[in-house]
Formats: structure tokens, sequence, C-alpha cells
């Protein structure tokens, strides 16, 4: 599964931290923010491996 957050590096940070505070990724796991072209935005990407559902 891979995860995509936009926005400005204060927010992507903040989202960062709470979703590790929530028990749901490490801070590290995520790639440094990176430009997206847009003047005070970045984007950093998460990809998370689970186990598919049994059916």
């Amino acid at each position: 599964m891979r995860h995509l957050i936009f926005g400005t590096l204060a927010t992507v940070g903040f989202t960062i931290k709470d979703l590790h505070n929530r028990g749901y990724a490490e801070p590290n796991d995520w790639s440094q923010p990176l430009p997206t072209g847009r003047p005070g935005e970045v984007m950093a990407i998460l990809t998370k491996r689970v186990e598919e559902p049994q059916t």
C-alpha cells in the first residue's frame, strides 16, 4: 500500500507525527519531503506492506 501526503512542510510533518502517535507508521519509514513544483508544497511517500485479507 502506498500513501502520499501533500501539503506545506509543517502540515506534512504534523501528519507524519500524528500517524506515528496513533501507532500506524514510524516517521523514518516516510520519504524525505519532496518538492511538488507548487509553491510551498511538498509531498512525502510511505510504502507499507500489509497482508491481504483472506476471503
